[in-house]
């Protein structure tokens, strides 16, 4: 009774899987991405992640800022 419901993942969003802090964002709202091209970095741990775009797309909104703070399921990008 106290699970969470079970919410089907957004394909036009991308979400945090970790924890952590934003420390480039490489592209902006209406910018037009392709498969594979860097969007922005995550520092978790130490390391950098470089999350890169799964689809073809145009980004409709960016929802953080550099040196943000990020829980784990907190969106990051939206796309069109």
């Amino acid at each position: 009774m106290e699970r969470k419901k079970y919410v089907p993942a957004n394909p036009k969003q991308m979400c945090s899987h970790i924890p952590g802090v934003i420390r480039e964002i490489a592209v902006h709202s209406g910018q037009s991405v392709k498969k594979g091209d860097h969007l922005l970095t995550l520092e978790a741990m130490k390391m950098m992640n470089n999350l890169t775009s799964g689809t073809d797309g145009k980004i409709k909104k960016i929802f953080v800022s550099e040196g943000e703070m990020v829980t784990k399921g907190h969106p990051l990008i939206e796309f069109e």
